[in-house]
């Protein structure tokens, strides 16, 4: 698609045009996202619970407010289930290896010089000091930012 004649203002126009599409979707996420995001939800879980409901209603003659409650009852409670298993699941596992960790990497080395046999003076060509690859991704501050 051409915007323009010139190659070089087409070019531009296109980079311009990125560069707003970004910052919205940056602007999106950011600022809008947590707004929109319990209504995303409700959406979905009231489409998941729309047959069901249903059913409720014309098989066991039950009001439509009583059968979706019953429904958006039972469907959080076993999404809330699934999630709180595989959570603890998954930070069990997590801790596990966090434990087992240094055993692995006690014997470990890191090359210095990633490149060839070593730097050219022919020195050190791997350390011996057991590297620990989450010291490079702990915030520095003590503090926390979540946004």
């Amino acid at each position: 698609m051409h915007l323009h004649e010139n190659p070089s203002i087409d070019l531009l126009l296109k980079l311009i045009y990125l560069l707003l599409i970004a910052g919205g979707v940056w602007l999106f996420f950011h600022y809008i996202f947590g707004w929109v995001l319990p209504l995303v939800i409700a959406y979905l879980l009231s489409r998941l619970i729309q047959k069901p409901v249903a059913f409720l209603q014309q098989k066991c003659r039950l009001p439509r407010n009583m059968a979706a409650f019953l429904c958006t009852i039972l469907t959080v409670g076993l999404l809330s289930w699934v999630v709180y298993f595989v959570l603890s699941r998954l930070f069990t596992e997590a801790f596990a290896l966090f434990q087992a960790l240094p055993a692995y990497l006690k014997n470990w080395t890191v090359p210095i010089w990633p490149y060839g046999n070593g730097p050219p003076d022919g020195t050190c060509l791997s350390s011996t000091r057991p590297f620990y690859p989450l010291k490079l991704f702990w915030p520095r501050s003590s503090r926390l930012r979540w946004m």
